[in-house]
């Protein structure tokens, strides 16, 4: 999945609904989430073929069928989203999706594995705001966003437009995915592309990590939680996909 644009492939249904183009067979016969990972990572190969034509149509196949399983993993990330926002914001399901797909592209993340993060954070409650002033869905500090706005080059002039407008900007969900991912990419580089280190500094900073105070294995700690929404959230989708959920919405495009 590394380093995959695919997630692009979404387009906004003229019904307000989420459309993923699909190559016509996924509709009668629905891929489970492994075989997502497992086309990715498995690419054909010619082995003692002799025609070049042959092992052309060969690869040609299997880049339709990973087409096909992202289009399908994408479509049951859209439905988790829209069961998952509070009711006052279902009707940014769309916008939402399309922000965790282009950011979980952009560096390189698991879709699911930011959905664990939204739902530790803030159970996917737009405009709560934490306790030390963290904001949105992701809950990053306005200081926070404006720092590696400025960093990583998310936004021109940031000190003079963002800075005093950015606890309202935080409040909306495709925004705050947008720094909050940025963040998490810029600690996993700082990190050495530790995961379980990249939470644990994202949930308790950075100098606490490297001095060594955070215990990644604590029991109901953060990074544990995370692991577990992570896991709960991937059979939920299986579970969506098992019950032909995204056959209905394949059916209004």
């Amino acid at each position: 999945m590394k380093g995959s644009r695919i997630f692009n492939q979404l387009r906004i249904h003229s019904a307000g609904f989420l459309a993923v183009t699909l190559v016509a067979s996924s509709v009668a016969s629905l891929a489970t989430l492994n075989e997502v990972s497992s086309a990715d990572s498995n690419p054909p190969t010619p082995g003692s073929v002799a025609s070049s034509h042959t092992s052309a149509k060969m690869q040609k196949s299997w880049i339709a069928e990973r087409h096909r399983l992202h289009a399908v993993k994408n479509q049951l990330i859209y439905l988790f989203v829209q069961k998952a926002l509070p009711e006052a914001s279902k009707f940014r399901a769309e916008e939402v999706t399309l922000s965790l797909l282009t950011e979980s592209a952009r560096y390189h993340f698991d879709p699911i594995f930011l959905l664990a993060v939204i739902e530790n954070e803030s159970q996917f409650r737009p405009g709560i705001i934490g306790t030390h002033g963290e904001v949105g869905l992701m809950q990053i500090k306005p200081d926070t966003a404006a720092w590696i706005s400025e960093k990583m080059g998310l936004d021109r002039n940031v000190k003079e437009t963002l800075e005093e407008n950015l606890p309202e900007v935080l409040k909306d969900p495709a925004q705050n995915i947008r720094y909050g991912a940025a963040y998490l990419s810029f600690l996993r580089d700082r990190l050495g592309a530790n995961e379980q280190l990249s939470l644990a500094a994202y949930n308790g900073g950075v100098r606490r990590v490297l001095r060594g105070l955070v215990n990644l294995k604590t029991p109901g700690g953060y990074v544990a939680k995370t692991y577990s929404h992570y896991d709960r959230i991937h059979a939920e989708l299986k579970d969506l996909e098992a019950s032909f959920e995204i056959r209905k919405l394949a059916s209004v495009i």
